[in-house]
């Protein structure tokens, strides 16, 4: 799963920033994206996925920061 997770990732932090105007910064354990509304909160993506539902509960992270996935 590492691998593709980091695929994944990838094109979704692409499609984040060029179509939703997300601000994406690297931190020491992963990365924060911070969407174009400063009233919804960042939401914090670990380099490695802890568990199976990792992506899942990623997705839903970024919905509830107002973001299109």
């Amino acid at each position: 799963m590492g691998n593709e997770y980091q695929k994944s990732l990838k094109v979704l932090f692409k499609k984040l920033e060029s179509e939703q105007g997300a601000r994406i910064e690297t931190r020491r354990k992963g990365w924060m994206i911070y969407p174009p509304d400063t009233s919804r909160s960042a939401v914090m993506i670990h380099k490695t996925p802890s568990d199976r539902r990792a992506w899942a509960n990623m997705l839903s992270e970024l919905r509830r920061s107002g973001f299109t996935v």
